[in-house]
């Protein structure tokens, strides 16, 4: 899996969407897609992923993650894979301890 941030702060993905990590249900592996959902109207600033999750903050310091939920990583309280981006149950505590990027 392959995410970009583009300058307009949003994120387009392209590879497997097994686990639903590209965030856009409508996804095709070869081509690159804009995740979509609670990302939509969002400026996002920083991203993480692994292999088959990824996790942002945006400009308002929400965390939002999807994937794969295997391993309960997504933040979720549970080991559902997400697909569109949902904001995990602690990200208010999240976002304070991430350092901000200017």
């Amino acid at each position: 899996m392959t995410i970009a941030l583009t300058t307009n702060g949003h994120a387009y993905t392209m590879g497997s969407h097994v686990s639903g990590q590209l965030g856009n249900p409508q996804a095709v592996e070869e081509l690159p897609i804009c995740v979509v959902g609670n990302l939509t109207k969002n400026f996002v600033q920083e991203i993480a992923c692994g292999a088959f999750h990824v996790a942002v903050i945006t400009s308002k310091t929400e965390v939002y993650t999807w994937g794969k939920g295997a391993n309960g990583q997504l933040g979720h309280g549970d080991t559902d894979d997400r697909n569109p981006p949902f904001r995990p149950l602690y990200s208010q505590s999240f976002a304070t301890h991430f350092p901000r990027s200017h």
